[in-house]
């Protein structure tokens, strides 16, 4: 733990001498928001990131930055308007995409959060947050077979994601399949004890045991 703050330390101290040399570059305060956001220090990432707009205010990556960090904060609106000028200044950037799939989904645009995180597939077809996303918004839909074909996409691409497997789960679960629910939770659960997750190991749990 220690270490790694070390290491956020050094590099936020690296940054902020470039800032003091070149006060107008943008990849240093890209760099030093990513970290503030890193460390959950909102107000201060917002700081900077709107101060890099004012020098340039077409760059995508603080578009980008200053959404993620507006829906950080709560500020569902002014983070979807942010994250919507990122993807139009920068269209074929997959993580773009994700971030404003995520955006859209939080915001109640489901079918357009559809689109786009399909979009960020095309764009990426190794984004693996591309396919979880749009499992998400196909299994709160409720359409499960849609959910169980997006997370098993995302299953291709790593076959040890354990939120695939309970996703899949509660898509089963949804359609009433319990002993298929059962079995891609139990990967799940396998998964989350591997990781020491116990937060996601409780809730497993209590699913499966509610299948019984």
């Amino acid at each position: 733990m220690l270490s790694r703050k070390q290491d956020y330390d050094g590099a936020l101290k690296a940054y902020l001498k470039v800032l003091e040399l070149d006060s107008k570059n943008d990849a240093a305060r890209e760099a030093v928001t990513a970290l503030f956001i890193d460390q959950g220090k909102l107000t201060d990432a917002l700081n900077v990131v709107q101060r890099a707009l004012k020098f340039n205010p077409q760059n995508p990556r603080a578009n980008f930055l200053l959404g993620v960090v507006y829906m950080a904060q709560g500020n569902r609106s002014e983070g979807l308007t942010a994250l919507n000028r990122a993807a139009q200044l920068d269209p074929s950037n997959a993580k773009i995409q994700v971030q404003l799939g995520k955006a859209l989904q939080l915001t109640g645009n489901a079918d357009r959060a559809i689109t786009t995180f399909q979009r960020a597939a095309q764009l990426d077809t190794k984004l693996l947050e591309a396919h979880l996303g749009l499992g998400d918004v196909r299994l709160q839909q409720q359409d499960y077979a849609q959910a169980i074909t997006a997370f098993q996409e995302a299953l291709r691409l790593d076959d040890k994601n354990a939120y695939a497997y309970e996703q899949i789960g509660m898509a089963n679960k949804g359609k009433d399949r319990k002993r298929d629910a059962i079995d891609a939770l139990k990967k799940a659960l396998d998964l989350y004890k591997q990781q020491n997750n116990a937060g996601a190991i409780t809730r497993v749990e209590m699913v499966i045991n509610g299948l019984k």
